[in-house]
This record gives C-alpha cells, sequence and structure tokens, in this order.
C-alpha cells in the first residue's frame, strides 16, 4: 500500500505532498509527522526510500506507508495520543 503522494527529498517535503493530497489535514497531526523523521527508522543502506510514500520491510522491521499511518491519527483516540505525546 501507499505510493498516493510523490517522494519528497526529505522528510518536510514528504509531508508537504502528504498535506497536498489531503492525509494530513490539521496542525496536530502535521506537527507530530514533522517531529518524527522518517528516515530515523531506516537502516542506513536503505535511507534513500525513506520519503517514499510506501511500505518498506526488512527481516523483523516493517514500517506501513506514511499515508497509511495518517489516518488513524485524526480519529478521536488518535488525536488524544498525539495531545500526549
Amino acid at each position: 500500500m501507499g505510493g498516493a503522494v510523490s517522494a519528497g527529498e526529505d522528510n518536510d517535503e514528504l509531508i508537504d505532498n502528504l498535506k497536498e493530497a489531503q492525509y494530513i489535514r490539521t496542525e496536530l497531526v502535521e506537527q507530530a509527522f514533522r517531529a518524527i523523521d522518517r528516515a530515523d527508522y531506516y537502516l542506513e543502506e536503505f535511507k534513500e526510500n525513506a520519503y517514499k510514500d510506501l511500505a518498506w520491510k526488512h527481516g523483523n522491521i516493517h514500517l506501513s506507508a506514511p499515508c497509511i499511518y495518517s489516518e488513524p491519527c485524526h480519529s478521536e483516540s488518535g488525536k488524544s495520543r498525539l495531545v500526549q505525546l
């Protein structure tokens, strides 16, 4: 899943693309996505793929596409968890 938005050159550009595609619709969700750089969760040799809107799996590591993570963040329970952070 994923691939709904263009790849970014960095985390900020990825977030801008997710906003443009309406996957990120609130300031709170935007702040949360900008606070955590997706590349921090990639092994060094795979970091060039970090800002693509694609799932990534390597061994025991699995990251869903960023567009997939955005939806639960907009739910009431997701918002309350973001506020706690």
